[in-house]
């Protein structure tokens, strides 16, 4: 039976530094890229990181931090594959926002919370390509909440947006009031159709242009 030794692989865009099994990375280690990069945790042969695949990740942004294919300089702690994140893990950003829960294949995909610092923002909930799609709660610093169904970012299908004003049950599209009941703070009620914030009541709704599915595909396009 192999025993894991203390060494050093070299690699295209690095070296790695550790334990080391069959000649592969395996359990505490460091891997030191070229550009300054350094991803520092557990390595565990197979599955947490395809080592083979160390060169596929670049340096990009003014800090050359970790980006995937992001949008923005980033740092990722958690399980790879590949040479992507695949797995539990943390996306953090230059400008202090940050994604955490589940990635496929370098993408933001199954559950997970974005938090947006810029506009003071945390959405809990499905993800898919990076974008809101599924039931989620967000909620605001000044209190507000939404809790429904998502599609592309938007709030879209069935929820519930809570305020100070009062509280808005029934369906969105595009982000906006389709069909429903608010309630205001006075006991008061509106109940029919509307037209974004407008309450129309029977009237029918202006038809609007179809709606396109968003083509992005890379996190974290998260237009909250």
């Amino acid at each position: 039976m192999n025993k894991t030794t203390k060494g050093r692989i070299q690699f295209e865009h690095g070296y790695y530094e550790g334990d080391i099994l069959d000649s592969k990375p395996n359990g505490e280690g460091k891997m030191i890229f070229k550009n300054g990069n350094i991803y520092d945790d557990n390595f565990i042969n197979p599955g947490y990181a395809s080592i083979l695949n160390w060169d596929k990740p670049k340096g990009k942004g003014k800090n050359k931090k970790i980006s995937w294919g992001q949008p923005q300089a980033c740092v990722y702690t958690g399980i790879f594959k590949d040479g992507k994140p695949h797995g539990k893990g943390k996306m953090t950003y230059e400008d202090g926002d940050y994604y955490e829960g589940d990635f496929v294949e370098g993408h933001q995909t199954g559950k997970g919370i974005m938090v947006k610092t810029s506009i003071k923002c945390i959405y809990k909930g499905d993800f898919v390509n990076g974008l809101l799609n599924g039931n989620g709660i967000k909620k605001y610093d000044n209190g507000d909440i939404y809790e429904g169904e998502f599609y592309d970012n938007y709030e879209h299908g069935k929820g519930i947006y809570k305020t100070e004003y009062g509280v808005f049950e029934g369906e969105f599209i595009h982000g906006k009031r389709s069909k429903g009941k608010y309630t205001h703070v006075d006991g008061t009620v509106e109940e029919g159709n509307w037209c974004g914030f407008e309450f129309i009541g029977e009237e029918t709704p202006p038809k609007k242009k179809p709606y396109k599915r968003s083509n992005r595909n890379k996190g974290p396009t998260c237009l909250l």
